[in-house]
């Protein structure tokens, strides 16, 4: 077989890292998709067990057995989880394309687009804003599965808007900490990118973070946090 080097790079070498992309680039969007599932079922199925089947207002009144606010305190968490999900999407893909220059959350100082925890205020407005979209899809299900006589005041319920859109920005604030502290950071100097990981035999400098965790773990662990952070303000709140 007749190989070519394109870039220094054997034909072959070529070929096997698009095989190894392909399958990197479905197990990247499938993986987070089922942990996503997971914690959304998990969530519901609580619910369901605590309050029954059909649609709750996110405010019960005290009459839900067994407790007074399972309903809310479920639906906090589901929601917050999605929120927080669909906020640092937003924050990723538009902060670091149109959003300039990031700082790295823990120090304050400059760092190369595509760094784990580097933030940017066009990011962090994106994360308020997509959390809100979650938060505004809740909503409007409220509206239309609810029904006026158990759902009392619709402006109570709208509350779930704000929360959506605190969960993106505070699902989005916990996964860049967790990214630049331990998630690995660091600038090729062979390709002039960030990389996400130490290469061996690459001239890597270090930018942040241990190589502890990786992108999924670093997006289950801020969700889990999320809709626990949720969870229990509500519980604490309104029992």
């Amino acid at each position: 077989m007749t190989t070519k080097k394109v870039c220094g790079v054997q034909k072959g070498e070529i070929n096997a890292c698009l095989h190894c992309g392909i399958i990197c680039r479905w197990t990247k969007e499938l993986g987070p998709g089922v942990l996503q599932w997971g914690r959304g079922y998990f969530s519901s199925s609580m619910l369901h067990c605590l309050c029954g089947y059909g649609e709750q207002p996110f405010l019960p009144p005290s009459s839900f057995p067994p407790t007074p606010y399972a309903a809310t305190v479920s639906a906090a968490a589901c929601l917050a989880a999605l929120a927080c999900c669909c906020g640092d999407t937003w924050a990723s893909e538009v902060g670091s394309v149109v959003g300039g220059t990031p700082y790295l959350i823990t120090s304050w100082r400059k760092v190369p687009p595509g760094t784990n925890g580097g933030v940017t205020l066009l990011g962090v407005l994106c994360s308020f804003a997509g959390g809100t979209v979650v938060g505004v899809a809740y909503f409007v299900t409220l509206l239309a599965f609810v029904g006026c006589a158990s759902f009392g005041d619709a402006m109570l319920q709208s509350s779930v808007v704000l929360v959506g859109g605190l969960a993106g920005l505070w699902g989005s604030l916990v996964d860049s900490l967790l990214g630049a502290t331990l998630q690995f950071s660091g600038y090729s100097e062979t390709t002039s990118c960030v990389v996400h990981g130490p290469l061996i035999g690459d001239n890597v400098k270090h930018i942040s973070g241990w190589d502890i965790l990786d992108n999924h773990a670093v997006n289950f662990i801020s969700s889990l946090i999320t809709a626990v952070t949720f969870a229990l303000y509500y519980y604490y709140t309104l029992s």
